[in-house]
């Protein structure tokens, strides 16, 4: 049981720096619906999680940050 309390509790962390990374990338903007930018709308938790199972380089605008 502790075993999976840490496992989980670790995911969390990862998807959490994931997110914020996403967002400093500033590819966060590609999971919300609404065309708010001023500010974040979406937790760092939910665009990590997204991100996993997300393909940027399919992507021309992710590209031309990326030659940037």
């Amino acid at each position: 049981m502790t075993l999976l309390v840490l496992l989980t509790t670790l995911t969390a962390m990862v998807f959490i720096l994931l997110g914020k990374v996403v967002e400093l990338a500033g590819l966060a903007y590609r999971f919300q619906s609404s065309s708010i930018r001023k500010r974040r709308v979406l937790s760092h938790f939910f665009s990590g999680q997204k991100s996993t199972f997300y393909e940027f380089k399919n992507h021309p605008q992710t590209m031309a940050r990326m030659n940037s």
